[in-house]
């Protein structure tokens, strides 16, 4: 469905409706309700309906449980078989034979007049019968009457008032998705009725819902000059009132109940509630209700489509407070809501009491007030599963701010219980004095348990000046509602995280500068099976204050929220400030600061004040930065002005743009002057882009301007290179330039030598580091003195390998610059290494496998870069910087050592005989022996001296051939077993038969002899 919310509305009560009819048509004509009906009685003689309008119907109960309550409503409906008064109202059968449907079906009929008289009647019907096309709904009326305050049904408690005029037949249909259709009618027919009641409420049954009070149907249809048919049916509530009855609610207020006026509509052109074809409304806000004072009143209408039905909600939300004089609290209450829903199906059919539901409110606030005495608590409960809340207490001398949030478990999802605490107290002027004339005003803490720092949109709170709130904000609940739901935002739910740090705020001067700082450190702890932590994360939060003269008229205010992070991981150090709200005596003065030094595998340099070069392209992480700037509006000029500064691993950039505008009668002056900048300082050279343009414009025509842009370049040689336009209101002038001047760049100081810098980088000690792969020691054991030197690094395992690095600059690459100078263009590289002795100065044996180490390096820094090439180029690149190599043939230094190796023996015992005894024969086979060895190689004096015993513990079992020590089947398929018992069960099997085979028999061994 496509259009506002009532026209879709509409759509779909209009096809429920039909759709609803034809159930009940149905359901009686698999009862065999309708084919027993013979014709109406005489008191419809000469009407419209007397070819189609068949028997009354009575005592129907058919069909699912939405089209029996539809019937049976019907049924009370109607007036007694045998009318006297001016109203006859039934529930008839219908023939659509000679007509547009085609079959039996069902009709509500209302006559008004006197009985027989057709002449002074008005006789209506609203039928359903089937057709080629589906479910068909009729109007068929005719005659002329009028009537007021006749009563229906079995109790007579509706009243009704009907009425119409019309030229003749009027025969309109309907289809479940289509509009009002015109078969035969008059100009300025017009038919109406209302019914008058008292409905039941709409009540739960703990009380809350609607209660509905005298209510109001009333139907018209008319045919217009043009012969359109114009239908509209709409639902008077008057005197209805809303009961909420959340057990929140009844808890701090009692019951509330307000009145409520509504009107409900269905026109040709959609829905409306109270009018409107939006469908939610502002209602009129009540009087005081007992000690509550309701604040705001709203509805709004909806429905739902889902298996075959429509259910209607109806909504109320209210905000109230109270408003009690002689009590110094008052409790407020907002978004406290009611939904009614209504339900349209065969299935259902009326008001679903046990589905109205009361909601909590989307917020509490209490405030308390008593002398000196204050206290002001907010809660925001809008966000499901989570609470957000606010409190600030002042008892002379201190005050106490407080933010929180609270989430949920939710077992669906896994998420544990989370909490943030932010608090903050605040001393009084002069605060506790601390020397040089600062004083600690203010101390606090930020305590979070599965909660995370959010640091993209913690930058984003810090660029609009939001977090700024969270540190020591003179009204809390003020600041909560600015934050909304950015507290949550900032620290959101994260398993096994935890947030933990310190707030302080300084003053200087009494009120001329405050300085609030935060010190958050994110920290984690193994949750689940994921095992293992990740390194703790600073952050930083402050808020920079300066107010001159005084913060009570200031002229001058610099308010800058700042936030800096330190990622130990990666490793990198990020901050970011925001000047939002500062002003300039009555100017306005805002921008970003920005400073970024990564490592690792990204690494990157960045500070920026005010923004970057329009065509730089940021490193990863960099946010967009607004330009430091001021703004002078005065009623007819308007200045604006802009500038920036940064400097990046590859260059330094600065711009700055100002713009003027004046206006008087449509006759005004505009213009501007901008430029970008990059520049390098040895020798010093200069790129600047320009922008300016002036234009007088009248009327909204430009009658002058011009515009140029220069690229300027200096300043050995200048060069002047753009294009530019003159323009009027009769021509333009376009113009170009290119031109050069001045001489060469004077001689300078003479370029550093590079070959002696760097040969004194390769022989300073740390630039060589010795390594040893770990599989070299494999079975080697060196003595104390060559542990201790490789160590150390002054001695190189046989096996080893030495790398020689140096980080003053890049090696097999072109070096054009050097420490912000020009230098020759010239390339250096190891070629060769030697391994020379200390003591002889001889050579000692040539490296082999000599490859190249890297590290890296800003090639800005080494190279002459285009201005392209500065903004495009990545901050730092991977280059070689020294050589790693091993050697072969070495001698040691005091030659080959001949040492004697001494063994150990140690018999085993005969432990365990007796116990075998009686098993070393089995039927004149082979015996069986036991060989505990892992046992024997346990002892404590075995091949270590008994001060260096070592203990283990209880080791696999598995068996053995004892005349080989062998496995008893292939390694990878051997049992173990943690039990001796399991194991000698095993080998008495195998012994057993290895006996038979005359193999050797089985032993119990421990299963680590046989994994290698």
């Amino acid at each position: 469905m496509a259009g506002s919310p009532g026209e879709e509305l509409l759509a779909a009560v209009r096809t429920q409706c039909v759709t609803l009819l034809d159930a009940a048509r149905r359901a009686l004509e698999s009862a065999g309700s309708l084919q027993s009906l013979g014709a109406a009685g005489p008191e419809w003689s000469g009407t419209a309906l007397t070819p189609h309008l068949l028997q009354r119907l009575s005592d129907v109960d058919a069909g699912q449980p939405g089209v029996a309550a539809l019937l049976r409503g019907l049924t009370r409906l109607a007036t007694p078989q045998t009318p006297d008064g001016p109203v006859e109202v039934g529930l008839h059968g219908w023939d659509a034979a000679g007509g547009p449907g085609q079959g039996r079906g069902l009709a509500l009929a209302v006559r008004v007049g006197t009985p027989g008289d057709a002449a002074g009647s008005l006789a209506a019907a609203v039928a359903v019968t089937d057709s080629a096309g589906g479910p068909l709904l009729w109007l068929v009326a005719s005659g002329s009457g009028a009537a007021d305050g006749a009563l229906l049904g079995a109790d007579g408690n509706v009243t009704c008032s009907a009425g119409g005029t019309l030229g003749g037949r009027l025969l309109l249909t309907c289809t479940a998705d289509g509009p009002l259709t015109v078969v035969e009618a008059s100009p300025g027919d017009n038919i109406s009725l209302t019914l008058s009641g008292r409905p039941a409420d709409m009540l739960a049954a703990g009380g809350a819902g609607l209660r509905l009070g005298d209510a109001a149907l009333q139907c018209d249809v008319a045919v217009g000059a043009e012969g359109t048919p114009h239908a509209k049916m709409g639902v008077q509530l008057p005197a209805a009132a809303l009961v909420f009855d959340t057990g929140l609610a009844q808890m701090l207020l009692g019951r509330l109940e307000l009145p409520v006026g509504l009107s409900l509509g269905l026109t040709e052109d959609g829905a409306v509630l109270n009018n409107d074809a939006g469908l939610k409304v502002s209602l009129p806000t009540p009087g005081p209700v007992g000690p509550l004072v309701p604040t705001g009143l709203a509805a709004v209408l909806g429905a739902e489509e889902a298996a075959g039905a429509l259910t209607l909600r109806l909504g109320f939300e209210a905000d109230v407070r109270t408003g009690v004089a002689a009590v110094p609290a008052q409790a407020t209450l907002d978004g406290l809501k009611t939904t009614v829903p209504v339900r349209f199906g065969a299935d259902a059919l009326g008001p679903d009491l046990p589905g109205i539901a009361g909601e909590l409110p989307d917020g509490i606030s209490i405030a308390v007030s008593a002398g000196p005495i204050a206290a002001a608590g907010l809660l925001d409960l809008g966000k499901p599963g989570e609470y957000t809340g606010a409190l600030a207490v002042r008892i002379p001398p201190l005050s106490v701010s407080a933010f929180g949030v609270l989430g949920l478990p939710d077992a669906a999802v896994g998420s544990p219980l989370s909490f943030l605490v932010v608090l903050g107290v605040r001393f009084p002027l002069p605060g506790v004095q601390v020397g040089f004339g600062f004083a600690v005003s203010g101390v606090g803490g930020i305590l979070g348990a599965n909660r995370r720092i959010d640091r993209d949109a913690l930058l984003a709170a810090v660029a609009d000046g939001r977090a700024a709130q969270l540190l020591f904000p003179p009204d809390p609940t003020a600041a909560l509602a600015t934050l909304g739901d950015t507290v949550s935002a900032l620290f959101p739910a994260c398993p096994g995280r935890f947030v933990v740090g310190p707030m302080f705020e300084l003053s200087w001067g009494g009120r001329l500068l405050r300085l609030a700082l935060g010190v958050v450190a994110e920290l984690s702890v193994p949750t689940g099976d994921r095992g293992g932590t990740a390194p703790p994360r600073f952050t930083i939060l402050g808020k920079l204050t300066l107010m001159v003269p005084d913060e009570v008229a200031p002229l001058i205010t610099v308010q800058a929220t700042l936030m800096a992070d330190i990622d130990t991981a990666t490793p990198a150090f990020t901050a970011f400030a925001s000047l939002t709200g500062s002003q300039l005596a009555g100017l306005p003065l805002n921008g970003d600061l920005y400073l970024l030094i990564r490592g690792g595998a990204d690494p990157a340099f960045v500070f920026s004040a005010g923004g970057l070069h329009p065509a730089y392209r940021a490193p990863a992480g960099v946010p967009a930065l607004r330009r430091i700037g001021m703004r002078l509006g005065l009623p007819l000029v308007e200045l604006r002005c802009q500038a920036y500064v940064a400097v990046t691993s590859n260059s330094v950039q600065f711009g700055a743009r100002v713009e003027l505008s004046a206006e008087l009668a449509e006759c005004g002056l505009s213009g501007h002057f901008g430029f970008d900048a990059l520049f390098e300082w040895d020798p010093f050279h200069f790129s600047v882009q320009v922008s300016a343009a002036v234009a007088v414009e009248v009327m909204g025509e430009t009658l002058m301007g011009v515009s140029l842009n220069l690229l300027l370049e200096g300043p050995s040689p200048w060069r002047l290179k753009g294009t530019g336009r003159i323009e009027t209101f009769l021509f333009d002038v376009p113009f170009s330039i290119d031109e050069s001047w001045g001489g060469l760049p004077p001689v300078g100081q003479p370029p550093p030598d590079l070959k002696e810098l760097l040969a004194a980088e390769f022989t300073k000690p740390e630039s060589w580091q010795a390594e040893t792969a770990p599989e070299a020691l494999a079975g080697v054991r060196l003595t104390d003195e060559a542990a201790e030197g490789i160590a150390a690094g002054t001695f190189v395992h046989p096996l080893g390998t030495l790398q020689a690095r140096q980080r003053l600059m890049p090696l097999n690459v072109p070096i054009s610059r050097f420490s912000g100078a020009g230098v020759p263009a010239q390339t250096w590289s190891v070629s060769q290494t030697h391994l020379v002795s200390n003591t002889t100065g001889s050579l000692v044996t040539d490296p082999f496998g000599m490859r190249a180490v890297s590290d890296r390096f800003a090639l800005g820094q080494f190279q002459n870069l285009s201005a392209e090439e500065q903004l495009s180029r990545p901050a730092f690149q991977d280059m070689d910087c020294g050589v790693k190599f091993g050697a072969s043939g070495l001698q040691h230094a005091d030659g080959p050592r001949t040492v004697t190796l001494e063994w150990e023996v140690k018999p085993a015992t005969d432990e365990g005989e007796e116990a075998l005894a009686g098993l070393r024969t089995w039927d004149g086979l082979s015996g069986v022996q036991q060989m505990p060895l892992g046992e024997r190689f346990r002892l404590g004096d075995w091949l270590r001296p008994p001060d260096e015993r070592v203990e283990t513990g209880p080791q696999p079992l598995t068996a053995a051939f004892v005349s080989e020590v062998a496995p008893t089947a292939p390694v990878a398929d051997m049992p173990s077993f943690p039990s001796e018992a399991q194991a000698r069960a095993l080998a008495a099997d195998l012994d057993v038969t290895a006996s038979f085979g005359g193999l050797a028999s089985v032993s119990v061994v421990e299963a680590w002899e046989f994994t290698s």
